[in-house]
C-alpha cells in the first residue's frame, strides 16, 4: 500500500541523488581533462655536507611557471608538466657564500584523486639546476636530482585554481664543481602555484 508507495519514492529519490553527485563528481573530474598552466612561488631550504666535515645550509626562494597536461579516469588523474624557476638558494660559510643553487627545471609526473573540486597528488621527476661554487674562484656547474613529492589544487571559477606543492630533492653533486659536497645534499622547497586550465 502506501507504506511501499512511499519506500519506492524514497529509494527512487536517494537513488537518483546519488546518481546525480555522482555525476556532478565526474563533470568537476573531467574539467581537470586537458593542458593547464600557471605561476609559482617557492621558498626552500636544504643542505651540503660534509666539505671540511661542515654542513652548508641552503636557504632562499624564487618565482618560476609551469605547464602541464592531465588525463583523467573517473575521479583519477594521471598527468606530466613541465616546470621552471628563476631564483637563488644559497648556502654560506658563516659569512662567507659558499654555494649557489639557480634556475630549477623539472619534468614531473603526477598521479591524483579528485575529490569534488579539489586535487591531492603525488608527484615523481627529475630536476636539474645551475650551480655556483663560491672560493678562491668562481666555478659554475650543474645538478641533478631526483624529485617527489605532494601537492593538491583546488578550483576558482570554471578555469582558475590555486594549490600548493612540496618536493623533496636529493642533489647529485658528483659531476658539478661541488663535487666534494656530494655526500648528503638535498633542497626541498614549498611552492605556491595559481594557474588555469585550458
Amino acid at each position: 500500500g502506501a507504506v511501499t508507495d512511499r519506500n519506492q519514492v524514497e529509494i527512487a529519490l536517494k537513488g537518483g541523488a546519488a546518481v546525480m553527485v555522482a555525476m556532478a563528481g565526474a563533470a568537476q573530474a573531467q574539467d581537470l581533462q586537458g593542458l593547464y598552466g600557471g605561476l609559482s612561488y617557492s621558498k626552500g631550504s636544504g643542505e651540503a655536507c660534509c666539505y671540511a666535515s661542515q654542513t652548508y645550509s641552503f636557504d632562499g626562494n624564487a618565482s618560476g611557471a609551469f605547464l602541464g597536461y592531465n588525463h583523467v579516469f573517473g575521479d583519477w588523474l594521471f598527468g606530466a608538466e613541465l616546470a621552471i624557476s628563476s631564483g637563488d638558494y644559497e648556502s654560506f660559510d658563516g659569512s662567507n657564500p659558499f654555494m649557489d643553487l639557480e634556475n630549477v627545471r623539472d619534468i614531473k609526473a603526477r598521479v591524483g584523486r579528485v575529490f569534488g573540486s579539489t586535487l591531492v597528488y603525488g608527484v615523481v621527476g627529475r630536476s636539474t639546476m645551475d650551480v655556483q661554487m663560491w672560493g678562491g674562484s668562481i666555478a659554475d656547474g650543474d645538478a641533478s636530482a631526483t624529485a617527489y613529492g605532494l601537492g593538491f589544487e583546488t578550483g576558482i571559477g570554471s578555469k582558475g585554481f590555486v594549490g600548493g606543492e612540496y618536493l623533496k630533492r636529493d642533489l647529485d653533486l658528483s659531476e658539478g664543481p661541488a663535487f666534494y659536497a656530494n655526500d648528503g645534499a638535498n633542497l626541498d622547497t614549498l611552492s605556491l602555484r595559481v594557474g588555469l586550465r585550458f
